[in-house]
C-alpha cells in the first residue's frame, strides 16, 4: 500500500514537472517553427526627417523590423519621428522586377488629410521626408505616390506624376 502511494505521488510529481516545463517552452507557430518573437530581425535604415529649424532634412539612422514589406516599416518609422502625419499608413504598394525598380505607394486618408493641412513648407518637408527615405532604401527608377488610390492633392500642388529622383530643398 505504501509503495502504491509513493508511486502515485511520484507519478503526480512527474506530471506536474512535465506540465510546467511544457508551459514554459517557447510557443510554436502554426507553421511549426518558433514564435515570431524569437526570430524577429532588425535592419538599420536611414530616415530623412525635418531638421530642428524645419528648413531642411537631416539623416537619422534607426533600426526597423526586417520584413517582406519594408516600405511599411519605413513609413511607420517616419510617423514615429513626426516626419509624416499621425495615423499615416501604407494601404498598398508595388514594385516591379526591373533594376532599378518602379515603385507605387498608396497611403491612407490620414496621410492625405495631414498633408492637406500644411503650408507650403510643411507639405514640402513631409513629401521630401517620404520620397527621400524611400529613395535611399530602394534606389528606384521612379516612385508614384497616391492617397486612397488618387493623386496626392495639397493646397499648393497636385502630385500626379512619378518622382524620378530624390527631392531637393531650397
Amino acid at each position: 500500500m505504501k509503495a502504491r502511494i509513493v508511486a502515485l505521488i511520484l507519478a503526480l510529481g512527474l506530471l506536474t514537472v512535465t506540465g510546467c516545463q511544457s508551459a514554459a517552452a517557447p510557443a510554436a507557430s502554426s507553421s511549426g517553427g518558433t514564435s515570431a518573437a524569437e526570430t524577429v530581425e532588425y535592419e538599420e535604415v536611414t530616415l530623412y526627417v525635418p531638421n530642428s529649424t524645419a528648413d531642411g532634412l537631416e539623416e537619422k539612422t534607426v533600426q526597423v523590423e526586417k520584413t517582406d514589406a519594408p516600405v511599411e516599416e519605413l513609413v511607420q518609422a517616419l510617423v514615429g519621428e513626426g516626419a509624416l502625419p499621425a495615423g499615416s499608413e501604407v494601404k498598398k504598394w508595388s514594385s516591379d522586377e526591373a533594376d532599378p525598380p518602379v515603385l507605387k505607394l498608396d497611403l491612407n486618408a490620414a496621410f492625405a488629410g495631414g498633408i492637406l493641412n500644411q503650408g507650403t513648407a510643411g507639405e514640402t518637408l513631409i513629401l521630401a521626408s517620404l520620397v527621400n527615405t524611400i529613395w535611399a532604401y530602394y534606389e528606384p527608377a521612379e516612385l508614384t505616390l497616391t492617397a486612397e488610390g488618387d493623386p496626392v492633392v495639397t493646397g499648393h500642388n497636385i502630385y500626379d506624376t512619378p518622382f524620378t529622383s530624390p527631392m531637393t530643398l531650397g
